[in-house]
């Protein structure tokens, strides 16, 4: 129902253009996309995120030229950093519940590092998209 309502809004089409029109960096764009899914993925899980939000964004991302597999790479790495982020990061509730002897805020403390490395890899990809392109272009060699 929910990608019949967006069809018949033209809302993706609407959206894409807009976005595709506006005086800014595609790459900025890009970013705000990022910070986006990293915000919303703290509060939802993966899977539900992507169903409602990839109609909306995909075409966005598809009219400012940039590399769908690359973006969908970003996108997941987003939204898994989004999962061990505090304050609701899904994945810190799983692990708490099976470490009971260990404290919501040790996990906090915890998880920063790895959070601090994947938001390095992350400006990494997007500052170098061939290294999150060179093992799908193999792909298709012969």
């Amino acid at each position: 129902m929910f990608g019949t309502l967006l069809a018949q809004s033209r809302l993706p089409v609407l959206l894409s253009e807009y976005l595709a029109g506006l005086n800014t960096s595609p790459l900025v764009i890009l970013i705000a996309i990022m910070v986006f899914y990293l915000i919303i993925g703290c509060f939802m899980d993966a899977l539900s995120v992507l169903v409602i939000t990839m109609p909306i964004v995909f075409p966005t991302i598809m009219a400012l030229g940039f590399d769908p597999i690359w973006f969908g790479i970003l996108i997941t790495f987003s939204i898994e950093v989004a999962l061990v982020s505090p304050p609701y990061g899904l994945n810190l509730f799983v692990m708490q519940a099976t470490l009971r002897d260990i404290k919501l805020g040790e996990l906090y403390r915890g998880v920063s590092w790895f959070i601090l490395m994947d938001v390095i890899r992350l400006a990494v990809l997007v500052a170098f998209p061939q290294l999150a392109l060179w093992l799908p272009s193999m792909m298709f060699k012969q």
